[in-house]
């Protein structure tokens, strides 16, 4: 068992677990994303590549649980994004 071959973060607090945060992990199989937000508004995680993209249900923020989205095949990464219900959004790549 491996783990990731890469893991790039975005976040907007001044450390990445005190504010917004989305990371995109990849393995030599697999894609995903997985993100949070403390702030009570509803959210969702997409990751995508060439092909495609996979999102998340939407979820509420604040309630310490992160959202996780992948089983995507690592071709041709296109990124992550943590999406908002306003349409605004936090990307990874």
């Amino acid at each position: 068992m491996g783990g990731d071959l890469s893991c790039t973060i975005s976040y907007t607090g001044s450390k990445w677990y005190s504010g917004d945060w989305v990371a995109l992990h990849a393995t030599a199989d697999n894609l995903w994303v997985n993100g949070y937000t403390p702030n009570n508004v509803d959210f969702k995680v997409r990751v995508i590549n060439a092909v495609g993209y996979h999102d998340s249900p939407w979820a509420r923020g604040g309630t310490g649980n992160g959202l996780s989205v992948g089983d995507m095949a690592p071709t041709d990464v296109r990124g992550g994004h943590l999406i908002y219900a306003n349409g605004q959004d936090l990307f990874v790549w």
